[in-house]
């Protein structure tokens, strides 16, 4: 579990997780091929993209069923309409803020998961 808070940590950076220096974006959404101060690839070939996805979706399918149950809580009656709107909103907005550090994280966690064996 140790292992896990140092990878959410150090994977917010959105840097290499070999160097530490490295963008691993271009852009907003563009994953770069390779880090550009020690090479360290990023990609995985067509089969990347399932990992942070599942991150991406689990994260968002969480905040946002929690935050429309407090908000049906609290607002309650009339107001459930416009919650339900802003959870739609929400969920739209968070997938897109999470996608780079969903990717950060699950490369993070394939290379430490790698070292291990080494």
């Amino acid at each position: 579990m140790e292992k896990i808070s140092i990878i959410l940590k150090k994977s917010k950076a959105l840097t290499c997780p070999k160097c530490g220096q490295g963008a691993m974006f271009n852009g907003i959404v563009s994953l770069k091929n390779s880090c550009p101060n020690c090479s360290f690839i990023y990609k995985i070939g067509n089969k990347g993209w399932t990992g942070p996805a599942l991150i991406n979706s689990t994260a968002t399918v969480v905040l946002v069923l929690f935050s429309t149950l407090v908000g049906l809580l609290v607002l309650r009656g009339n107001y459930a309409k416009f919650v339900v709107a802003g959870a739609i909103l929400l969920g739209i907005s968070l997938n897109f803020l999470l996608y780079r550090y969903a990717h950060s994280f699950w490369i993070y966690l394939l290379y430490f998961s790698k070292m291990d064996k080494v």
